[in-house]
């Protein structure tokens, strides 16, 4: 994650917003002697926009409705921010195995986001067991990232800190480095 997570920042620095991080727009290439090194990548930019451009906003009702925060879903203008909230529900659909999101369809899914009604993340619920030992920093970060007011959430940048500080500290397993620690 800290190569999407990367990439995020380096969007946001540049003015733009994603607008549709889901786990479908995350490529994943191997490279290394025995292709064993994996490489992260984040695609589909067909919705990435300049926020700077509309006054540090933008407007449009765009994205995958279970990863969209819920001001794109109310309609109100929004800011970078909506690409944490994804990110948000990525990092709970890698930890838990599931959408934080609860419904029997797109309707009840999306009252369950602008209604703040999502799952919240659980550390007995957690898909790997290597993930309890990091749960505290890892609910933290998810429940942050996946705030309902947008000013609440972290920048990528902190994201980006938080994730690293966990695989300084042995909080991830054993996973080959990448270019992001270089």
């Amino acid at each position: 994650m800290l190569q999407i997570v990367a990439a995020i920042e380096f969007l946001h620095a540049d003015g733009y917003v994603h607008r549709d991080i889901k786990p479908e727009n995350i490529l994943v290439k191997f490279a290394g002697r025995n292709q064993t090194l994996p490489i992260y990548k984040l695609g589909d930019f067909g919705l990435a926009d300049q926020v700077d451009a509309y006054d540090g906003c933008a407007r449009s009702q765009c994205g995958t409705p279970d990863y969209m925060a819920p001001e794109i879903h109310l309609g109100k203008a929004y800011q970078r921010s909506v690409d944490i909230f994804a990110l948000g529900v990525v990092l709970f659909e890698l930890l838990s195995d599931s959408l934080p999101i609860r419904g029997r369809d797109e309707y009840e899914r999306r009252q369950c986001i602008v209604k703040n009604t999502y799952k919240r993340l659980y550390p007995k619920k957690f898909f790997y067991p290597w993930a309890e030992r990091c749960h505290f920093q890892l609910t933290e970060l998810v429940s942050d990232c996946m705030a309902y007011n947008p000013s609440h959430r972290p920048s990528a940048r902190k994201c980006q800190a938080v994730l690293s500080e966990l695989y300084v500290s042995g909080g991830f397993p054993d996973l080959p480095e990448t270019e992001i620690f270089h």
